[in-house]
């Protein structure tokens, strides 16, 4: 049972990602971006579109917001949507917080990191 609630729950994901729902709407924001490759072709940057949208677990609906590479599960009923992750109260709402990048991108990032640091050490 565990198992098929957790491949809801990263099929919900995906169809987040996709615009995809089962409640009243589905909202997104429309900015536009650019994107950054790694060697293998391999995208460094997410989409940073907030994207809402809901499903059913056992006849309950969840709302989801995706935004980059993190995805947001609200509590059931409590009305969240993607302004809500900019809440100082957001945690109240939050059901379940996903980092959603993949290794080579948070490696990518930490060695972002490393240089920027080093940088900031030489100037």
């Amino acid at each position: 049972m565990k198992e098929l609630i957790k491949e809801q729950i990263i099929e919900a994901i995906h169809n987040a990602s996709l615009g995809t729902f089962v409640g009243e709407c589905c909202i997104t924001t429309c900015m536009g971006w650019q994107q950054e490759y790694d060697a293998q072709g391999r995208p460094l940057r997410a989409d940073p579109n907030y994207k809402d949208s809901s499903f059913l677990i056992e006849g309950v609906e969840y709302h989801v917001t995706r935004e980059g590479w993190a995805a947001y599960i609200w509590k059931p009923g409590s009305g969240a949507n993607y302004t809500t992750c900019w809440s100082k109260v957001r945690d109240n709402f939050l059901l379940a917080y996903v980092d959603l990048r993949p290794d080579y991108v948070k490696e990518y990032q930490e060695q972002q990191k490393h240089e920027r640091e080093k940088d900031n050490k030489e100037a």
